[in-house]
């Protein structure tokens, strides 16, 4: 629809709620046009200091507004992807090498008769690549059995991003997926196909029985894929704990008023049909008086910008009898309210008195501001009695008659910004009020009285429509869904993570004890016991968990740094997640390994003699 302003507005420069969009000239760069929009703003601050001191034009690119800081989460959650990728590749790769040593003689008769050395690489990397593909294959079916079921729970502002809604495992996905495939099966089959191939021929062929052992290099590169496994483990649940704790630090936060039994419909009258302020407050009166009369209502009310339910507009405003210029800009947030707003929302009264029937269109106007406006307008006084405006040119004097505690408006995790609320009858505008959200506390839920509430409207008009009737608690936990999302996929990647190391342990571990079945035969028939051959199986394995985790650490510490700005009240290096998750990780990785030290303290000394 056109922008049509009147002639008021036209002459109010306090107006700071419309965004602009402009096309750049070709050859124009950003930061050429933000720093002539930044001299734009420079000047009009200086010709209207009042109304533009400290108002600067924000330029950035269309896609940077509409993403805004979506992306910082997109690259940490693609870094988890990758390195529960690596974690995974490098889990296979122990597997494959285990899987070589397991065909030492065949790849030593294969040389012996004349195979080269890049020949049996080829083989061996067209076995990983190929399995490789195998598992991409079920990956990618799982991928949009995934995409479609997770859906449904992704947050709506998530899924009003451009293009997010319509995600789906189409051909540049296909070709990523394949591309990666092909890479990680050559680089990580690579590995254990050199390992084939540098095993001494004799020494090979000349080995008996089960009970060979592979080269010290082999093992040593095995066990490195075991630390790194660790490593990489503890980085993702490093983060994954990080944003646990920082989610938690965020749902506590009171966001100021109690939206427990609240339930909301916004309604917003047409200015054809309803054009003088006179007809606007008639249709909110009569409304509230309907709703109030619901069965189960305990009050109602009505406020134009709803905390977590729409956006926010803010304006500057005179102080009166203060002249001398303020050292930050003087602007609040106005809130138009009907007179029991405050106290169906129960935002604290901290001083003064709230709204009253009496404070109607021609009564003394009068204005309630929250604690942040007190602290940062009237430091160490007291601003009850005081009077405020909001017009410039011809200024309409508001008493200050109450302060009430600070509300979050659209964040949790946002400091409250200055508020005023003014009586709804006193706007004398009826633009100002022609939109409304309706608030009322009822023990009923939101389906229950949904009904009552639009029989409500229609009984005023029945050709007006109204908003979704939604419980005050959803729009709040709607307001935290892309951390809550963030959460919710770091934690899964972090359990596939924990799951892959302590099958990697578990794997090399097992596969240790099946090579060292001839040695610990041989210390147990020289009078080893048990315990002993335990403690050396789970110091072994306990080595590997501790050399990851010192790696791990740090590597967790310079990482996690890009999580700063997803995280709240909590610091990337809190040393409390930091022993959480290596005692997690270390309690995971014993079990890992009691099973297979366990088992090599059963073995029959002259049986694992025999067999060897």
């Amino acid at each position: 629809m056109p922008l049509a302003l009147d002639s008021a507005q036209r002459l109010r420069r306090t107006i700071h709620t419309f965004q602009v969009i402009a096309r750049r000239r070709p050859g124009v760069s950003m930061d050429q046009a933000a720093g002539e929009m930044d001299g734009i703003g420079r000047e009009l601050e200086r010709l209207h200091p009042d109304e533009n001191r400290g108002h600067y034009p924000m330029v950035r690119p269309l896609r940077a507004a509409l993403v805004g800081d979506t992306r910082q989460a997109l690259l940490v959650l693609m870094g988890a992807v990758g390195l529960v990728l690596l974690i995974a590749c490098a889990n296979v790769s122990t597997l494959l090498m285990a899987r070589g040593s397991a065909r030492r003689k065949e790849m030593a008769v294969r040389r012996a008769v004349g195979a080269a050395r890049a020949r049996i690489i080829r083989q061996c990397l067209t076995e990983s690549v190929l399995l490789g593909f195998i598992g991409a294959a079920m990956g990618i079916l799982l991928a949009r059995w995934s995409l479609a079921a997770a859906t449904p729970f992704i947050p709506a502002p998530l899924l009003s991003l451009p293009g997010f809604g319509h995600v789906s495992v189409d051909g540049r996905v296909l070709a990523v997926a394949l591309i990666a495939t092909f890479a990680t099966g050559v680089v990580f089959g690579l590995v254990p196909a050199v390992a084939a191939v540098d095993d001494d021929v004799a020494t090979a062929l000349n080995e008996h029985g089960r009970s060979g052992t592979t080269g010290a290099s082999t093992r040593r590169v095995r066990m490195a894929l075991v630390v790194l496994e660790t490593a990489l483990s503890l980085v993702l649940l490093v983060a994954a704990g990080l944003l646990l704790v920082s989610f938690r630090h965020l749902v506590d936060v009171s966001p100021g008023f109690d939206p427990h039994n609240i339930v909301t419909m916004r309604v917003t009258l047409p200015g054809a049909k309803y054009g003088d302020a006179a007809r606007v407050s008639q249709f909110h009166e009569s409304l509230l008086e309907r709703l109030r009369a619901i069965p189960g209502v305990e009050a109602a009310g009505g406020v134009t910008l709803l905390p977590f339910g729409s956006g926010d507009s803010r304006s500057g405003f005179l102080i009166e009898g203060r002249t001398s210029p303020s050292d930050i800009p003087v602007r609040a947030h106005p809130r138009l309210v009907s007179a029991d707003y405050l106290r169906v929302m129960r935002i604290p009264l901290v001083r003064g008195r709230s709204f009253t029937e009496r404070d109607a269109e021609r009564a003394p106007e009068v204005v309630i501001i929250n604690e942040t406006t007190a602290r940062r307008f009237w430091p160490g006084e007291d601003p009850l009695g005081r009077r405020i405006s909001f017009e410039f040119a011809s200024p309409r004097w508001l008493q200050i008659v109450g302060i009430v505690g600070d509300v979050k408006h659209g964040r949790l995790d946002v400091d409250a910004s200055p508020e005023a609320y003014i009586p709804y009858l006193q706007s004398g505008n009826a633009a100002d009020a022609r939109g409304l959200w309706f608030v009322v506390r009822t023990a009923a839920g939101a389906p229950a009285i949904a009904p009552a509430m639009r029989d409500a409207v229609r009984s005023l008009d029945r050709d007006q429509p109204m908003g979704a009737i939604r419980p005050m608690e959803d729009l709040i936990v709607e307001s935290i869904g892309p951390q809550r999302l963030n959460l919710v996929l770091l934690c899964a990647f972090a359990v596939v993570a924990l799951a892959l190391t302590a099958a990697g342990l578990y794997g090399v571990m097992a596969f240790l004890v099946r090579q060292r079945t001839r040695e610990i035969g041989v210390r147990m028939a020289l009078g080893a016991s048990p315990r002993q051959v335990l403690t050396l199986v789970v110091g072994q394995g306990g080595m590997l968990m501790l050399a990851g985790i010192g790696v791990g650490v740090p590597a967790a510490l310079v990482l996690t740094r890009w999580l700063r700005t997803l995280l709240f009240g909590v610091s990337p290096a809190d040393p409390r997640v930091y022993v959480g998750v290596s005692l997690l990780l270390g309690a995971v990785a014993l079990a890992a390994v009691a099973i297979p030290s366990i088992r090599a303290t059963r073995v029959d000394p002259v049986s694992a003699l025999r067999d060897a």
